[in-house]
């Protein structure tokens, strides 16, 4: 049985919340850009599972891990990596810190920050919207 949500010694979740909800806004299907719909299925899954983490505040700080996303998913860590790939060069999510390995042995994941939304009292960057597809525009 998974304690979502459930708080940890800090305060924080460190599961996602059942608090929060995703909105996916309808202008994103309709952008110039396409980016959401270039996205392949399992990319979007992947996003909805990293916004699920987001608890109103940790934006920049979001933890996920390829190998918890792939346990979630039920899918092979290869489709996960593409998938994290994939939504780094769309914009819809930033790497802010790496995964290391910490001086215990225990493997911190790194954090996400998610586009759309703010971060530390700044605008979103929505950087999905200024992706290009190349494919669409071969080069000379």
């Amino acid at each position: 049985m998974t304690n979502f949500g459930k708080a940890n010694a800090k305060g924080r979740s460190a599961k996602p919340s059942t608090q929060y909800f995703t909105l996916h806004h309808h202008h994103w299907f309709q952008s110039p850009s396409r980016a959401w719909l270039a996205l392949p299925q399992g990319a979007k899954i992947l996003w909805m599972t990293l916004h699920s983490y987001y608890n109103g505040h940790n934006n920049g700080s979001i933890y996920l891990s390829i190998r918890s996303a792939t346990k979630l998913l039920s899918c092979a860590k290869g489709s996960t990596e593409a998938w994290f790939k994939e939504l780094e060069e769309k914009g819809f999510i930033k790497k802010t810190q790496n995964g290391f390995l910490g001086i215990d042995g225990k493997g911190i994941a790194s954090k996400w920050e998610m586009t759309h939304l703010g971060k530390g009292g700044t605008r979103a960057t929505k950087d999905f919207e200024k992706w290009e597809n190349l494919k669409s525009h071969p080069t000379k």
